[in-house]
């Protein structure tokens, strides 16, 4: 009887013995499939609907669209913001403040984006109890539907901070008074 370490099998014949050239062989492309799967993952497809990666003949743009955010102001005020970004960068859009029972203002901004990280700065000028106002509006756009953005607006000496996100919010439009119609009594 054979010792088991002694290089027989089971039924006494000879274990195959690995060619360490064939081993090397195996793992390199084992090594290699590791290595690959990762990036291959990583890879974008192409463009969609107007919104996130989009592949062109000039590249990747990825913040070519529509967004929308909401932020809190003081007083109970809210703000809409409301953003289109060019192909080069270039952004135009509204700031639109309400109270609750209507629009208060619409601040038409301007500014850019920037297209490698997604960061943003728009200004605008609007008028609010006879005098003059700026907004300054900065913050980063999400990288996809599935995400959401930051951005702050400075109006005078305060700041607000809000969540903005890919495609477009409804705008508010001005609500009118309900008219009082007394009841006579009889």
């Amino acid at each position: 009887m054979q010792h088991p370490m002694s290089g027989g099998g089971a039924q006494g014949r000879p274990l195959k013995t690995l060619n360490l050239n064939k081993a090397k062989r195996w793992l390199a492309l084992a090594g290699l499939v590791v290595v690959s799967l990762p990036v291959a993952a990583l890879v974008p497809g192409c463009g969609g609907s107007g919104n996130g990666v989009q592949v062109t003949g000039s590249g990747v743009q990825l913040f070519k669209g529509d967004y929308s955010g909401t932020v809190r102001l003081s007083n109970g005020q809210t703000a809409v913001l409301r953003l289109n970004v060019e192909k080069s960068g270039q952004t135009t859009g509204t700031l639109t403040i309400n109270d609750g029972t209507g629009v208060l203002t619409t601040v038409q901004i301007s500014g850019q984006v920037n297209e490698t990280l997604g960061t943003f700065s728009l200004n605008g000028s609007f008028t609010q109890n006879n005098q003059p106002q700026t907004a300054t509006i900065r913050g980063t756009l999400p990288i996809s539907k599935d995400n959401s953005g930051t951005f702050s607006v400075q109006i005078g000496a305060n700041t607000f901070v809000g969540t903005i996100a890919v495609g477009l919010a409804p705008t508010p439009t001005p609500v009118p008074p309900t008219p009082v119609h007394p009841t006579p009594v009889p």
